[in-house]
């Protein structure tokens, strides 16, 4: 392999879980996360007595959780992502093997085993997305009030332990080989036509990231294989004349159909 290709290919692999935490970061509503905060905030004081400017500080989040729904109706905000990769397998004829060891496990009735062996089966980024109901913060938010105005303390706190208990995880998991194979194919499309034999080596590992796609079952649409194969064909085909950067862009945009979450 080329040096110009290692350079492509661990390019390649850093992008996923990179690119995917900054897609995430972007989505997180700041206000959120200041006003969620600033509940732990008010439920720390209020524990130790010490209650000075709480009535304020609620009456501004009121406004704040106002504004939001406003904005967003009545659905759930970001406020936290964490992402991570989690790889079991890397290579295709690993992940076969380890397949049939599975199948031939699960057929003996060693279940425990063949667990193990499925859940080795995994190469993929992972997000795990805190989000809160913005109509349970609004209401929660104004019934505090209405208790902290009346110096039912014990009720308030409650009311703001619920708002920090409705934070629900969601997690969505990506296919991290067909990511791979997007960033390669973006790779492909910055090459000079010179540049042949680094070419035909990325399109190759594009052909293998889908081939490990398929064993992991991240991509079972038989039509959407046979499509990517064909545009990595058709690429392979001209890599290193003109129509190459097109073919390029080409086998790109049928790869950016594959990037969604996993069902």
């Amino acid at each position: 392999m080329v040096a110009k290709a290692k350079e492509i290919l661990a390019r390649a692999k850093a992008k996923p879980e990179r690119e995917t935490r900054e897609a995430e970061e972007r989505k997180i509503v700041q206000e959120a996360v200041y006003i969620t905060r600033k509940i732990g905030e008010i439920v720390s004081k209020v524990r130790v007595g010490e209650l000075t400017g709480i009535e304020e500080t609620l009456e501004d989040l009121s406004k704040r959780v106002a504004d939001l729904y406003q904005r967003y109706a009545d659905t759930t905000l970001p406020v936290k992502s964490t992402v991570y990769t989690v790889i079991g397998v890397d290579d295709p004829e690993t992940a076969k093997r380890i397949y049939e060891d599975a199948k031939k496990t699960l057929n003996e009735g060693r279940i425990p085993k063949a667990r193990t062996l499925v859940n080795v089966l995994r190469n993929e980024v992972v997000i795990e997305t805190e989000v809160i109901p913005l109509e349970v913060l609004r209401d929660s938010i104004n019934l505090a009030r209405s208790f902290f105005k009346r110096g039912n303390l014990d009720r308030f706190i409650d009311t703001l332990n619920l708002i920090l208990g409705a934070v629900e995880t969601v997690r969505t998991i990506l296919p991290r080989p067909l990511l791979e194979a997007y960033y390669l194919a973006d790779e492909l499309e910055k090459l000079r036509e010179e540049e042949k034999d680094t070419a035909m080596e990325v399109a190759r590992y594009i052909r293998e990231r889908l081939e490990l796609a398929k064993i992991l079952g991240y991509i079972t649409d038989e039509k959407q294989i046979s499509d990517i194969e064909e545009k990595i064909k058709a690429f392979e085909r001209v890599a290193g004349g003109p129509e190459g950067k097109e073919k390029a862009s080409e086998l790109k945009e049928e790869l950016a159909k594959t990037k969604g979450e996993v069902e």
